[in-house]
């Protein structure tokens, strides 16, 4: 298993395939337990503001990308992909 850092830096590179490095700011991942208590990814892509429309298909496939490379790092956390833009970030309370 990866440590958070590595973790984080293995999800960015994929992300970052998807999409190119004008359009994410950052990504933050943070390991959790689902509803039934299964391990999960919380994976937040934080995108610059002019690039707030995003293609959905390059959000599907960064999902289905994530998976599957996860899987093959050894990693058997799903991961639950979100997006957002770096000014709602900036607004939270808790830093992402």
């Amino acid at each position: 298993m990866l440590d958070n850092k590595a973790l984080t830096e293995f999800v960015e590179a994929v992300v970052r395939r998807q999409f190119s490095d004008a359009v994410v700011d950052h990504v933050a991942v943070k390991p959790d337990l689902d509803h039934d208590g299964d391990p999960i990814l919380r994976v937040t892509v934080v995108v610059q503001d002019e690039h707030a429309k995003l293609d959905p298909a390059k959000m599907v496939e960064t999902s289905r990308s994530l998976w599957f490379e996860l899987g093959d790092a050894g990693v058997e956390d799903f991961p639950i992909v979100s997006y957002m833009t770096k000014s709602d970030a900036a607004g939270l309370r808790e830093p992402v």
